[in-house]
């Protein structure tokens, strides 16, 4: 009778072990999932950052060529003021 119960205990026992590794590997599979999905999206946010800043300076760029012709036209204006009905 003992016999039957600590084969039983040892069979208990296996089952627990095995359950925990199943456990334990499960969540480390979803931790390095979770690490190689920041990993992989780090790049692209960095890349992000950086296309933002090209683009502000563009927009900034644009502007002050923008106010250049406009101060030039006024100058044209100013040389020849018949033209000024054309705007």
């Amino acid at each position: 009778m003992d016999k039957r119960f600590d084969d039983a205990n040892k069979h208990v026992d296996t089952l627990l072990y095995v359950m925990l590794g199943i456990m334990g590997g499960t969540f480390g599979l979803i931790g390095f999932v979770i690490w190689d999905r920041r990993a992989s999206v780090k790049p692209i946010l960095e890349q992000n950052a950086t296309l933002k800043k090209e683009i502000e300076q563009l927009a900034q760029r644009e502007l002050r060529h923008e106010e250049a012709v406009a101060k030039n036209f006024k100058k044209i204006l100013e040389k020849f003021p018949d033209l000024a009905g054309l705007t």
